[in-house]
């Protein structure tokens, strides 16, 4: 090989050799992990709350588009399915419109009662209705603190298909899409640090206080049948709660995150068996479970083993990214430390980086392909 060449070659190793140094991704430390911090300060504001009955809680008041049946003792007139107005008042023929919204199907049945004797429609005390519930409308609700989509939310909507097949229903209907597990489930789910014992319900701006631990040890579960207009407040203890972490009413049911695998011997994401979607799993996945899924593990040992993963995540509670790099073989080896193998959060990203011995045989390569073509000089 001619000398002259010998300092352009020296420049290119040198320059293909810095490329490969691995980058400073600011990697979090295993003791730093927001999952291993206890000193995280509580964010919901403390309400002064009374203890509720949840008989109390569940009964059942009228809002606005709710659909009930009608049925007048010798008025077919007034007979029929009936819908409540946007302003809560129920309109029926040649009556003054009355307030439906916050009563009861009695009370709205006494209501009428009275309107029909009060304008000369029956005789007073020979008026007979009757209020039956057909179905109920879709509420909103507000959900404040450690959720993780907290906001307004609509719940106990249906399809339209369904709306259609209960048109043949008579009445009645259980109502089961108000419950108060169903609107933290529409927030995105009780974050990690959520103090389910410390649950508030404001309903006509009065407090009342749930513990909803029935959730977790399978003892007596407060869930509720929510209004329009309620208010939910989650309180939250300060630290990462492992008991949380799994599928349950008052959880999301699974998380989708973003994984790329580019590593040896897989050349592309189809290789790996990645499709161009999000990945799915179960709330409570863990890093580990991801890396093995998105084909970041296996392979041949001596080559394929030893890989960098790197997680791109956030921090629930202060809504920062957090970036960490696990290698592969101490995944495997501290599989239950919460600092090295976290539990995955929606949204989060993986990506999967080759093997120290890969890397070397590809600098290799790299080197061959340049200095073959200079020695024929």
């Amino acid at each position: 090989m001619n000398a002259r060449y010998v300092p352009i070659l020296l420049a290119l190793m040198a320059m293909i050799l810095g490329g490969c140094t691995p980058v400073d991704r600011a990697s979090v430390s295993p003791k730093d992990h927001w999952q291993h911090s206890r000193l995280w300060s509580s964010e919901v504001e403390q309400i002064p709350s009374r203890p509720a009955r949840l008989e109390q809680l569940n009964a059942q008041r009228l809002s606005a588009g709710d659909r009930i049946t009608i049925t007048v003792a010798a008025g077919d007139n007034f007979n029929g399915r009936y819908e409540i107005d946007h302003d809560g008042r129920l309109r029926l023929p040649w009556l003054t419109p009355i307030e439906a919204v916050g009563k009861s199907a009695p009370e709205l049945a006494e209501a009428i009662r009275h309107q029909l004797e009060s304008e000369g429609m029956f005789r007073s005390g020979l008026a007979y209705v009757t209020v039956q519930l057909h179905s109920w409308a879709p509420i909103s609700v507000r959900v404040e603190g450690a959720v993780f989509n907290p906001g307004r939310v609509d719940i106990s909507a249906r399809s339209a298909l369904d709306r259609s097949e209960r048109q043949s229903v008579a009445s009645g209907e259980a109502g089961t899409g108000r419950r108060l597990s169903n609107a933290l489930a529409a927030a995105g789910g009780i974050r990690p640090d959520a103090d389910i014992t410390r649950v508030v319900l404001i309903r006509n701006d009065i407090p009342y206080s749930l513990d909803l631990a029935g959730f977790i040890d399978g003892t007596r579960v407060i869930d509720p049948f929510l209004r329009d207009g309620d208010r939910l407040v989650i309180g939250s203890t300060g630290h990462f709660s492992s008991s949380l972490m799994r599928p349950m009413p008052i959880t999301l049911p699974g998380i989708k995150i973003f994984a790329s695998n580019l590593t040896q011997p897989a050349s592309s994401n189809g290789n790996s068996n990645l499709g161009e979607d999000a990945m799915a799993f179960p709330y409570g996945t863990r890093l580990l479970q991801a890396a093995i899924k998105a084909n970041c593990i296996g392979g041949i040992q001596t080559t394929s083993g030893n890989r960098n993963i790197v997680l791109i995540s956030e921090n629930p509670m202060t809504r920062k990214p957090v970036i960490l790099s696990r290698n592969s073989d101490a995944l495997m080896a501290h599989s239950n430390d919460a600092g090295i193998n976290p539990w995955l959060m929606p949204g989060d990203t993986l990506s999967c980086y080759d093997s120290g011995v890969t890397n070397l045989r590809d600098i290799a390569k790299v080197l061959t392909e340049i200095v073959v073509p200079f020695s024929l000089f």
